[in-house]
Parts: C-alpha cells; structure tokens; sequence
C-alpha cells in the first residue's frame, strides 16, 4: 500500500530535481507500481505526473521515450515493433499484465534498477543511452 504525508507536485523538471534535492528520502511518484507494494508512510513523495515527460517518438533518427511513458505506451509505439526486431517491445510485453503496463513507467522501472527487470537488459542490448538531469 502507498502512504504518504505530502505531496510536492513541481511543474518543472527543473523544480522536480531542487525537490529532490531538499527532500532526500522522497521518492518520486511515476506510475507508483513498485511502491505500492511496501509497508512504507512516506513523509512526501515527488508527483512527476505534471513534467511533460510522457511521450514515446521517433526524432532525428533515434526513438526518445520519456521517463513518464508507461510500458503499455511503449508495446503500441508501432515503430518500436520492427526495430531491432521488436526487442525493445518484447522486452515489456510479458511483464503482468495490461493494467499493470497501463501504470507501470519507463522511468520508474529503469530507475528502481530491480534484478528481475525485463526492461534493462532490452535497452542494454539495443546501446540505448539513458538521460537524466544533472547526470
């Protein structure tokens, strides 16, 4: 179950980073999948829903996917289907089910780093290269 005290929802990725920052032990909420599933009262989490980061597209000939876009949008990314033969798509395909990839982010499951991912080692074996803010 998800508890928390407060919610700081930053309209910038900017504001989100100094959020951070000033609030150490808040995590920042994306699709929320991973940390529904502790005990934890959280004295506030970081809402992301606001930052403007969901979107999966192809631009200058490379796929960008943001951090809020969930797995669901990246299976349905039809250009993703025939790169690489589909790796990437595969790669979220299997995870649960549809309502868990409708919620579940990119960000959120490239960031939680879980051993068990399917994610990581499909953007592993395609060279992708992962952006974050302030490195």
């Amino acid at each position: 179950m998800l508890a928390f005290m407060k919610v700081l929802q930053p309209k910038t990725v900017e504001e989100a980073y100094e959020l951070a920052v000033k609030n150490k032990t808040a995590p920042m909420l994306a699709g929320g999948c991973w940390l529904r599933l502790g005990r934890r009262t959280w004295p506030a989490v970081i809402d992301m829903a606001s930052l403007d980061l969901c979107y999966v597209r192809e631009e200058n000939n490379e796929f960008v996917i943001g951090a809020m876009a969930t797995q669901g949008d990246v299976e349905r990314f039809e250009p993703l289907q025939q790169f690489c033969g589909g790796a990437i798509v595969k790669g979220v395909k299997e995870i649960l089910g549809i309502q868990f990839r409708n919620t579940a982010t990119m960000g959120g499951s490239v960031a939680s780093r879980f051993g068990f991912s399917d994610i990581i080692p499909a953007l592993m074996a395609v060279h992708a290269d992962i952006v974050t803010f302030k490195g």
